[in-house]
């Protein structure tokens, strides 16, 4: 019997281990896989957003949910007016992803807070930007800045609609991965607001033989947006023609104002005359927008009851 050669055999062995990993290594590609990057991909980004007041964190709460952090530094406007800004409160707002503030003069401090904020990380988005903006007829002088443009833009539905589409789209740019989740819900939000606006609308026929007068500026935006025409009885120093007009008005005299303070200086003038009066308050940070509709709808419908 011929003997088996052990040597020989390992050699072989050796070959055909060499062949195979010379085999593996040219023609087997291993996937590696990038569980770094995976993660990456399927983590959600995660905003830290800050509004200057409420009413901006309301609105912005209901297109985010809960997806995001947002927090606002006021709850009413005396305060947001009167904001006197330290180094440790910019410090703060330059940590977070987003600023989203009104514009329109309603933050007059508001061109020095953004200079003084480290440039870099946060995004800082005028809400009023694309809407249209109304003057008052002289400079009113707020917690002592001299403010020109009145900035009520948000009261007319079409403007706020414009606020809205603003917060939408500053944040599908920074969490473009649910952009569609955004656009969802801000269309619920514009068709609640456009069921609510066509029911103040509606209700406009109330003043339908009424001269309609107005004691302040404030309500400009709200007045236009209904097509409703307003004359205006802000210039004290016209007060006997004023008088003079009130007195001769064959048809209802109605006046519109936000203002209590200002309103009640005027009617301290004009003794004897006779009017109905109607209050239209501006919602305050905390209330919601829908509220502020609904009150003036009610209001106009029930004008004539009263009389």
């Amino acid at each position: 019997m011929k003997k088996f050669d052990m040597k020989k055999f390992t050699f072989v062995l050796i070959g055909i281990n060499i062949i195979f990993f010379i085999f593996i290594s040219t023609y087997y590609k291993p996937k590696v896989v990038n569980t770094i990057n995976d993660d990456v991909e399927q983590r959600d980004t995660y905003l830290n957003i800050i509004t200057t007041n409420k009413f901006i964190y309301s609105a912005t709460k209901q297109l985010v949910k809960d997806k995001h952090n947002v927090t606002y530094m006021f709850n009413n406007n005396f305060d947001s007016l009167n904001f006197k800004f330290t180094n440790d409160s910019l410090d703060n707002v330059s940590k977070y992803d987003l600023l989203l503030y009104m514009g329109s003069s309603s933050e007059p401090w508001i061109n020095d807070f953004i200079d003084g904020l480290k440039k870099g990380k946060v995004g800082i988005v005028n809400l009023s930007r694309g809407t249209k903006t109304l003057n008052y007829i002289k400079s009113q002088n707020i917690a002592g800045y001299d403010i020109k443009i009145n900035p009520y833009y948000w009261l007319s539905p079409d403007e706020y609609k414009i606020m809205l589409y603003n917060i939408k789209s500053s944040i599908q740019d920074k969490d473009p991965k649910n952009r569609d989740f955004y656009e969802e819900n801000y269309e619920e939000m514009i068709s609640e607001l456009d069921k609510d606006s066509k029911d103040v609308k509606d209700s406009i026929s109330a003043l339908n033989g009424y001269t309609i007068y107005t004691t302040d500026e404030d309500l400009d935006y709200l007045t236009k947006y209904l097509g409703v025409d307003v004359i205006k009885l802000t210039d004290l120093t016209k007060i006997d023609d004023y008088k003079k007009m009130l007195g001769e008005s064959a048809s209802k005299t109605l006046i519109l104002y936000s203002d209590q303070a200002k309103f009640n200086e005027f009617i301290s003038k004009i003794n004897g005359a006779s009017y109905y009066q109607m209050q239209i308050k501006i919602p305050q940070y905390d209330d919601q927008y829908r509220y502020y509709l609904e009150n003036i709808s009610l209001k106009f419908k029930g004008l004539n009851k009263k009389l």
